[in-house]
C-alpha cells in the first residue's frame, strides 16, 4: 500500500566508471541489482526505493 501520490522512487546519480561504481555498491554496500540497462544499472536501497547509476563521460570528477 503507497502513501501519499508515489508508490516508487528512483534517484539518478551519474559516474564516469559504471563498473566500478558497481562493484563497490553490490560487494562492498551490499546492494541488490534489480535492473541493468547497460549504461546503467538500478539498485534496491529500500522497500519501494531504488537508486540508478548511468554511464557518463562528462559526470562530476569524484573530489580528490
Amino acid at each position: 500500500m503507497a502513501v501519499g501520490p508515489f508508490a516508487q522512487q528512483v534517484t539518478f546519480l551519474y559516474t564516469r566508471d559504471l563498473a566500478t561504481t558497481a562493484a563497490f555498491y553490490e560487494a562492498i554496500i551490499g546492494l541488490e541489482l534489480v535492473l541493468d540497462q547497460g549504461s546503467c544499472r538500478i539498485y534496491q536501497v529500500a522497500a519501494t526505493a531504488f537508486v540508478g547509476f548511468c554511464q557518463r563521460s562528462d559526470a562530476p570528477q569524484p573530489p580528490a
